[in-house]
C-alpha cells in the first residue's frame, strides 16, 4: 500500500500519521463545535425574524390579502378586523367590499371633495392633539397618539396610514350616496306609504303610562304566618288604589295619574321617583305582547283614555297619551355648549355632576355668550362664528354646531331633542337650554319640509335593504384570495 493511501486509511479511522494516538476527543470537541455554530446561526435567523415582526415596516410592506388586484397589508387589514374585534374572515369581506364600492366610486368618476377632506383633516387632528381625551376598553385615557392608533387599528398603523385607508373608504361611501340618491328617485310617495304601513308595527310607538300593583291571593295569605302577612297588599286594596289613579287621570290627565302613583308609593315605601317606575312608551308591535296590549292597540284610542286592566295578580292603571305616526318633520339646530368644565366618568362616560359654582359660572357665561350674539348682527351667520369661538363642543367641523333631521326618538339628551322637536319652535328661535353637559345655547335652523319623518324612515329602509341585496350579490363575485401572512392579522 503506498503512503498516500496509508495516511488517507489513517485519517478516515481517526489515526493521525505518525503518530498512532486515539483523538476521539477532538472529534467529539469538533461536532460540538458544528453544533454550537447551528445553534447560534438558528438564534440569529430567529432574532432576525423576530426583529422584522416587530418592526412596523415589515406590517406596513407585506401583503395579507388580494382583492380584485388591490393590494392590502396586515396593517390593512388590521383597520379592517377594526383592531382586532373581529375575524380576518370579516375584515376580508369589509375590504372586498370597501374595494367594490371605490372602484365604482372612480368608475363614476367621483373625488372627494373640500368638505370631505376636511372631515377627514378634523378626525385625525382630534387623534393626534386630543389624543388623551379618549379611552381604552377599561376606562383610561390614552398616553400618546401612536398608543391609541395601535390600541385601535393594530400593529403598523401610522396618521398617514389611517389618512390612505380613511380616503379609500370615503370615496366608496361617496358612491354609497350616490347610489342610494338614484334609489330615493325611484320611489314614489305611494311605495314609502304602503312601506310604512306594512312595517308599522316596528316605526310606531305608543305613549302611555301604566302603573302596576301586585296582591297577594286568600289562598297564598293562608298559607303565610302573621309575620309574613305584614306589608302584603290584599286584593280589594289593591283595586281600589288603581281606581284612585284612574279617577285622578280623569280628573287631571298625565299630571294626575303621576301624582297619585307618587302618593302610592310613598305610602308603601316604593320609592318617590313615579315617572321612572311606570312605563311610558314602547313600539306598537311590541306592545301586543303585554296583557293590556290590546286595549293601548285598539283604534279607538285616544289621549287622555284610562282604565284599570285586572290580571291573575295584579291591577296596573293605565293612561294613554298618544300613538306617534310619524307624520311630522325633522328638525335642523344648531348650538354653542358652554359646559361645566367636569371631568366624564371613566366607565360611563357621562359628565360628572357640577358643583353649584360650576354651574353657576357656566350659566353666567352662557348668559354673557348669548347677550353678545343678540348685540350684533343676530343671524345664522353670526351664530356659526360665535359657534366657532366659544362653543365647548366645536371640533373644528364644517359645519359649525350643526345637528340634523332631529326626531322625537333621537339619541339625544331629552331637554336638547324635545326643544328641537318642539311644534311652537320658528326658524331663528334662540334659547339657552341646560342639560347634563351644561348650558346650550339654541338656534333653530328650521323644518325638513321635502319629506314627513313617516315616509323618511320607510325610504331609509327601503334603500337599505336594496343596497344590501346589490352589495352582497356583487361581493360575492369578487376574486379575493389571502396569503401566509394573514394570519398576523390580529397578532399584536
Amino acid at each position: 500500500m503506498s503512503d498516500k493511501r496509508q495516511k488517507k486509511n489513517q485519517r478516515d479511522s481517526g489515526f493521525s500519521y505518525g503518530n498512532q494516538k486515539d483523538t476521539e476527543a477532538e472529534i467529539a470537541r469538533r461536532k460540538q463545535t458544528r453544533t454550537a455554530v447551528g445553534v447560534l446561526i438558528a438564534i440569529a435567523v430567529i432574532a432576525v425574524v423576530v426583529f422584522i415582526l416587530n418592526t412596523n415596516l415589515f406590517y406596513r410592506n407585506v401583503t395579507a390579502l388580494n382583492v380584485d388586484g388591490q393590494r392590502f397589508s396586515i396593517t390593512d387589514m388590521n383597520y379592517y378586523a377594526s383592531g382586532g374585534r373581529t375575524t380576518f374572515e370579516s375584515a376580508a369581506t369589509s375590504a372586498s367590499q370597501r374595494t367594490l364600492l371605490h372602484n365604482r366610486a372612480v368608475a363614476e368618476g367621483l373625488t372627494i371633495d373640500a368638505e370631505g377632506r376636511e372631515n377627514i383633516d378634523t378626525f385625525l387632528r382630534s387623534i393626534a392633539e386630543d389624543y388623551h381625551t379618549f379611552r381604552d376598553d377599561w376606562g383610561m385615557p390614552f398616553t400618546s397618539a401612536q398608543h391609541l392608533l395601535l390600541d385601535q387599528y393594530g400593529r403598523g398603523m401610522n396618521l398617514n396610514i389611517l389618512r390612505e385607508r380613511l380616503e379609500f373608504d370615503f370615496l366608496g361611501q361617496m358612491y354609497v350616496t350616490h347610489f342610494n340618491e338614484r334609489l330615493h328617485a325611484s320611489f314614489t310617495e305611494e311605495m314609502l306609504e304602503e312601506h310604512y304601513t306594512e312595517n308599522k308595527d316596528s316605526y310606531e310607538r305608543i305613549y302611555y303610562r301604566a302603573f302596576t300593583l301586585h296582591f297577594a291571593t286568600e289562598e297564598e295569605m293562608a298559607e303565610l304566618t302573621p309575620e309574613e302577612l305584614v306589608g302584603l297588599l290584599r286584593e280589594e286594596d289593591v283595586q281600589v288604589l288603581a281606581e284612585d289613579i284612574r279617577a285622578a287621570a280623569e280628573e287631571n290627565g298625565e299630571e294626575g295619574f303621576l301624582t297619585a302613583v307618587g302618593r302610592v308609593m310613598t305610602e308603601f315605601d316604593l320609592g318617590v321617583d313615579a315617572d321612572t317606575q311606570t312605563w311610558r312608551d314602547e313600539a306598537w308591535g311590541m306592545v301586543e305582547f303585554h296583557p293590556f296590549g290590546d286595549w293601548l292597540r285598539n283604534p279607538s284610542r285616544t289621549p287622555g283614555d284610562v282604565t284599570v286592566f285586572e290580571g291573575e295578580h295584579a291591577f296596573t292603571a293605565l293612561y294613554f297619551s298618544a300613538l306617534e305616526d310619524n307624520r311630522y318633520y325633522t328638525a335642523n339646530v344648531r348650538h354653542i355648549l358652554i359646559g361645566f368644565g367636569t371631568e366624564a366618568d371613566p366607565f360611563t362616560g357621562q359628565p360628572t355632576p357640577p358643583t353649584p359654582e360650576e354651574r353657576a359660572a357656566a350659566a353666567a357665561e352662557a348668559d354673557s355668550v348669548y347677550a353678545q350674539w343678540r348685540s350684533g348682527p343676530a343671524t345664522e351667520e353670526s351664530f356659526m362664528d360665535w359657534v366657532r369661538e366659544t362653543s365647548d363642543d366645536y371640533r373644528g367641523e364644517p359645519d359649525p354646531g350643526f345637528f340634523g333631521e332631529i326626531n322625537r326618538q333621537s339619541h339625544f339628551v331629552p331637554e336638547f331633542r324635545d326643544w328641537a322637536v318642539d311644534e311652537a319652535r320658528r326658524p331663528g328661535d334662540v334659547e339657552i337650554v341646560e342639560t347634563m353637559f351644561g348650558f346650550h345655547i339654541m338656534y333653530f335652523v328650521g323644518l325638513n319640509t321635502e319629506m314627513t319623518h313617516r315616509h323618511a324612515m320607510a325610504q331609509q329602509a327601503m334603500s337599505s335593504e336594496a343596497f344590501q341585496e346589490w352589495l352582497e350579490t356583487a361581493t360575492e363575485a369578487m376574486d379575493w384570495r389571502s396569503t401566509f401572512f394573514s394570519r398576523l392579522v390580529n397578532a399584536w
